[in-house]
């Protein structure tokens, strides 16, 4: 295995180690999950270094190098307490608009030779209703 690269990672804070096994190229990431602007940059470099093995002592200058360029992801603001918002009392709909005046319309009476159905000798007269009440 084979260090090629760093690539960095702005948002999770993080770094991206580039390297070769096998003739291929592979990529381990390394959460710096816990770097806040009062991190000591110092210790976390010594930490990376410890846990990575693709790491040596004499890529440190280019991993402090990268982490000082990190920024510190912004501070989260302290929560504010919730309290209940009082919503205002539900009010009447308005009464709808008078309706206007229903017609009535009669449908012709059909005569018996003109249909076979069974409505051929009735009358039927259809009035209109007002939808609303």
């Amino acid at each position: 295995m084979k260090l090629r690269r760093f690539l960095l990672r702005y948002y999770p804070p993080g770094i991206i180690l580039e390297y070769e096994q096998g003739g291929e190229l592979r990529n381990k990431p390394v959460d710096l999950l816990t770097l806040t602007p009062e991190s000591d940059l110092e210790v976390l470099v010594n930490q990376v270094v410890r846990q990575e093995a693709l790491i040596s002592e004499n890529r440190k200058p280019q991993l402090r190098k990268l982490l000082y360029a990190l920024p510190a992801p912004p501070a989260l603001p302290a929560p504010q307490p919730r309290s209940r918002a009082t919503l205002p009392a539900l009010q009447p709909c308005p009464p709808c608009p008078p309706c206007p005046p229903c017609h009535s319309s009669s449908l012709r009476a059909l005569s018996p030779g003109t249909s076979s159905s069974r409505r051929s000798n009735r009358t039927r007269t259809r009035t209109s209703t007002c939808s609303r009440s």
